[in-house]
C-alpha cells in the first residue's frame, strides 16, 4: 500500500451546536470544491483513488467514528477538516493528528 507523508495537520473545529464549527470548516478548507462527509459514514472505498483536487469536511468526529479509514485519509495528503462536538470523545488517534480549534460565540 503507497503511504505518502502528512504535509500538514488538518485542524478539528470544537464546539457545541450553533458555534459555527460547519462556517470555520468551511472558510478553513483551502478548495473551491469539497464534500461534507459524516464520521461513521464515510463513502469512500479507497482513500487514494479519490481526487485530490476535491477537499473533504467530516463531521461529528466524536460519534462513532471510522477510525482508521480517517486516520488513512490524513496520512493520504488530502485537504482535510474535521468537526466535533466535543474534544474528550474524540478517539486519541485522530486528535494527536489534527490541530485542535476551539469554537465559540463572542457577544
Amino acid at each position: 500500500m503507497k503511504k505518502t507523508i502528512q504535509k500538514k495537520k488538518p485542524k478539528i473545529f470544537v464546539g457545541k451546536s450553533g458555534t459555527g464549527k460547519t462556517y470555520n470548516a468551511q472558510a478553513a478548507i483551502n478548495m473551491k470544491n469539497y464534500v461534507f462527509f459524516q464520521a461513521n459514514d464515510i463513502d469512500i472505498e479507497d482513500v487514494y483513488s479519490w481526487p485530490m483536487e476535491v477537499g473533504i469536511i467530516i463531521e461529528d468526529v466524536d460519534y462513532k467514528p471510522d477510525k482508521e479509514k480517517i486516520i488513512d485519509l490524513i496520512h493520504s495528503g488530502r485537504e482535510i477538516v474535521l468537526t466535533s462536538n466535543n474534544k474528550k470523545d474524540v478517539p486519541k488517534a485522530i486528535l494527536n493528528a489534527c490541530t485542535v480549534k476551539l469554537c465559540g460565540k463572542l457577544n
